[in-house]
């Protein structure tokens, strides 16, 4: 190895802050390199370290310059005036930064503006642009305390769980302040994939755990509602709603979700659907739309409302109600029931007027146990009920979805995957801020959705000459 002395450099042309920063990072270089002690682990460590030194110095330059320095500014078509000028830490990719500004007003005594930050996009009064989009992909994934583990052993930005759990609460305000006009710009950003032919509109829920429920007051919404007030107390339901986008050989392409908190018959998340769907349609008007669903009553009163071609029973769900009045009649767990069951779901499945059959089938056969025939009649009324979803041959034909797999892996992996850790309750305001986040992450439309929101941060700032 070639022994290296750590050589001091001046660069004139780069501010004093940047200048020492880079000596002390090329003098670690020289150290490192003339040396054989050092482990790759710790030149990781210590070149991370070195090179987010390294980029703070920068940060802090780059974003002193956006700082009017006293001068007069308009912001909009208002002038406004220095006030006070103070220290003020950011949160940059790089680390936290320390940074002098001013504070301008427009009228005494009135709202304050800081034109760095409107300059800079400060994302909630602290973040920089990327440090606040990397802090949001991270808790749309992690608890805040996991992030702030993650960003630790990092080396570079290091936001406390307090600064993580407050972001998304901040973005999510600011989103749903203006949520009809944001989601317009952003369906405008959007294009149908040029191979799609079809697309399947579906809508679920899930329960979730609560803060502000308790007991009394889901029995009393589920009365209110004509609901059975039954299941888990604390718990309630989390709409959720996707669009799917086939090609011609029934290939899944892509797929937009979405989710919305506890909410009087999913209002919001159905008027979601209905501007996606809308959306869709006016672009290419000539796509299959199949609505599936589970058998859900309330489901299909509103997939009903939607342009469709198509109305779908779950398969799955199909299959289980089939093996659920199979196991009534004739016994569960023995082999003649498995027999008939994996005979009838392929009849249901495969051939055309394959549930007809189901329920002559069905009707065919009576509880041998005393007691149990509603369950029974249940199960039978529930292919009758359905018969026109179920047309599974002729869907398959056309290469159409007969299965809801996408609004259920939407309830898993959308919401549970990330509400329903051990020991989670949520507000409202703090689960639908997560919920935004991953929808635009599993949508493929974070970056578009990015940009928008990131645009609510900033204002044209002009200077202007300082006051006599």
């Amino acid at each position: 190895m070639i022994e290296r002395t750590p050589v001091t450099h001046t660069y004139p042309e780069l501010p004093a802050s940047v200048t020492e920063s880079l000596n002390a990072l090329t003098e670690r270089l020289a150290a490192i390199l003339s040396s054989t002690e050092y482990a790759v682990g710790a030149v990781e460590c210590i070149l991370t370290a070195e090179l987010a030194a390294v980029g703070r110095a920068v940060m802090g330059e780059v974003l002193t310059s956006l700082d009017p320095g006293g001068n007069d500014v308009l912001i909009g078509e208002e002038r406004h005036w220095q006030a006070i000028r103070t220290e003020q830490q950011y949160m940059t990719a790089f680390g936290r930064v320390s940074v002098e500004r001013g504070v301008y007003r427009a009228i005494r005594n009135g709202p304050t503006e800081c034109p760095l930050e409107l300059r800079a996009r400060i994302v909630e009064g602290y973040w920089t642009e990327r440090a606040a989009k990397l802090a949001a992909l991270s808790v749309s994934d992690m608890t805040p305390y996991r992030a702030e583990r993650f960003f630790q052993e990092l080396g570079m930005m290091t936001p406390s769980r307090s600064s993580l759990d407050r972001l998304p609460k901040g973005l999510n305000a600011r989103w749903e302040a203006d949520r009809e006009s944001h989601e317009a710009c952003l369906l405008a950003s959007e294009q149908v994939p040029e191979e799609a032919v079809t697309v399947a509109v579906s809508l679920d829920g899930v329960m979730v755990p609560m803060r502000e429920t308790t007991k009394a007051l889901k029995k009393a919404e589920m009365r209110r509602q004509g609901r059975p007030d039954k299941g888990p107390a604390g718990y309630r339901e989390v709409g959720c709603g996707a669009l799917s986008f086939y090609d011609a050989e029934g290939n899944r392409l892509l797929t937009r979700r979405m989710a919305r908190m506890p909410e009087s018959n999913k209002a919001t998340l159905k008027q979601q659907l209905d501007t996606e769907l809308a959306h869709v349609l006016e672009q290419r008007p000539e796509l299959v739309v199949v609505a599936i669903a589970d058998g859900a009553v309330n489901n299909w009163s509103y997939l009903d409302t939607l342009p469709h071609d198509y109305d779908v029973i779950d398969f799955y769900h199909a299959a289980e109600h089939l093996k659920l009045a199979l196991d009534v009649a004739m016994g569960a767990s023995n082999t003649e029931t498995q027999r008939k069951f994996e005979q009838l779901r392929n009849t249901l499945r495969d051939d055309v007027g394959g549930v007809d059959t189901v329920i002559r089938s069905l009707a065919q056969l009576r509880p041998k146990k005393r007691g149990v025939p509603r369950d029974w009649r249940t199960g039978v009324n529930y292919f009758k009920r359905h018969r026109h979803r179920m047309k599974y041959a002729e869907l398959q034909e056309r290469n159409l979805p007969i299965g809801s797999g996408v609004i259920e892996g939407t309830c898993k992996s959308l919401v549970s995957d990330r509400l329903k850790r051990a020991g989670m309750r949520w507000h409202k305001r703090g689960g639908q801020a997560v919920l935004n986040l991953r929808a635009w992450t599993q949508s493929d439309r974070f970056d578009n959705a990015w940009r928008i929101l990131s645009d609510t941060y900033t204002t044209q700032v002009a200077e202007l000459a300082a006051a006599a």
